[in-house]
């Protein structure tokens, strides 16, 4: 499989966002994937988002893997200590800087492939910061390029993934971490998120999910504005929050069933690129 890794300007730390690109000879839309807060997304074998652009290329759709910049991207030294990787990768960084990253990979891909429809999917605060990327104006960070208003009109689907607008009680304790401790008001997530416009909005959700609540992920989801019926809010019973685990095991099964949605719907809007079944 051929992936090329672009590096383009970041707002903190080692200063730069890392793009994974995979199957960009392939027509039809390309997917941008934006991982959740202090997560990695890289093609190693194992990374979910790496997965996920490995099944997404088995249906001939293009991915980009997008990775904010961060102080350091040895995210195996420290185990499964998330707090402490949290907090030597991205002590300092606001939400503001996080933001500008994913303003600046949308700005990058959008000026590189012009004519091609872009699909953002975002997990957790990837969806979050989806919304503001559709629905509100670059954010102002000192000491970073001032960015132009992206353009967004080629931006037909979005998909979330375990996104909502306010935590559960036992989950407020993240909020102290770098990034989540600057977090925009709710109400101005509201805002983007009305703001937000595609022809076709899916949100999936899992039912074991001890970050957001469902209410919550699907309240973020009816806010936005989508054509007519073509809003879809999927629960993935037995799912974990970060899609890792079916019923409290490890499975690649629920990043299979969300891929497949995505091509289901690729088939269905470009139906020229449909992989026919072999005979």
């Amino acid at each position: 499989m051929n992936v090329e890794t672009v590096s383009i300007r970041g707002s903190f730390g080692d200063e730069k966002v890392l793009l994974h690109l995979t199957g960009t000879d392939h027509p039809g839309p390309l997917v941008l994937l934006f991982h959740g807060v202090h997560g990695s997304a890289d093609m190693t074998e194992g990374n979910k988002y790496g997965d996920m652009a490995r099944l997404l290329l088995q249906q001939r759709i293009a991915s980009c893997l997008v990775e904010t910049s961060r102080l350091r991207r040895d995210r195996e030294t420290f185990g499964e200590d998330r707090g402490r990787w949290a907090k030597e990768a991205f002590r300092g960084k606001t939400f503001s800087q996080d933001l500008w990253d994913i303003f600046a990979a949308f700005r990058h891909v959008r000026t590189r492939f012009p004519e091609r429809s872009l699909w953002p999917w975002g997990f957790s605060l990837g969806g979050i910061e989806s919304l503001f990327l559709l629905g509100s104006t670059p954010p102002h960070v000192p000491g970073s390029e001032g960015l132009p208003e992206p353009d967004v009109s080629g931006t037909s689907c979005l998909f979330l993934s375990g996104s909502g607008d306010v935590l559960r009680p036992e989950a407020q304790e993240s909020r102290k971490l770098p990034i989540l401790d600057s977090l925009f008001a709710q109400t101005s997530l509201h805002e983007a998120a009305r703001r937000t416009r595609v022809r076709h909005l899916t949100a999936f959700y899992g039912s074991e999910d001890t970050t957001f609540p469902e209410d919550s992920c699907r309240r973020l989801a009816n806010l936005v504005h989508c054509e007519g019926t073509n809003r879809r809010f999927l629960v993935l019973d037995g799912c974990d929050h970060p899609f890792r685990t079916l019923r409290g095991i490890p499975s690649q099964e629920p990043i299979r069933n969300m891929c497949a949605v995505v091509a289901a719907l690729r088939d269905a809007l470009f139906p020229e690129l449909r992989i026919l079944p072999q005979t």
